[in-house]
């Protein structure tokens, strides 16, 4: 998933870490750019209907986003950088959904309360 970021075999760990540990850090322009009142809410909303269907795999949980943005009439865009955030601690990476289903469903719950409960503001 990193091949296209990565030059040499020592970029792998420093890019890729949050593929392994719950994030260190988290790019503080995220969270003052996206991190919104309503973004806490509905990260966690959107997991929780992901762990409760047991959708697990990339295309159904993209899917399921826009099924998500759609009946709380926001955009989908709106969630994808902020959930990003709460899994990774960056700004970008992979594709998104790629790196959720590797990550599973557990540790995607576990990150997003993390995250949620460090930033809640």
């Amino acid at each position: 998933m990193l091949k296209e970021k990565v030059s040499f075999a020592g970029d792998i760990l420093p890019l890729g870490q949050y593929f392994f540990d719950v994030p260190a850090s988290y790019d503080e322009k995220v969270l003052k750019k996206k991190w919104k009142d309503e973004v806490p809410t509905n990260i966690s909303n959107y997991i929780g209907e992901l762990v409760e269907g047991n959708i697990s795999s990339a295309a159904a949980m993209e899917d399921h986003l826009q099924t998500y943005a759609d009946s709380k009439e926001i955009g989908k865009g709106s969630l994808m950088q902020p959930l990003r955030w709460v899994v990774s601690g960056q700004a970008g990476g992979p594709p998104l959904f790629e790196v959720l289903e590797l990550l599973g469903l557990e540790e995607i719950e576990k990150r997003a309360s993390i995250a949620i409960d460090k930033f809640l503001l």
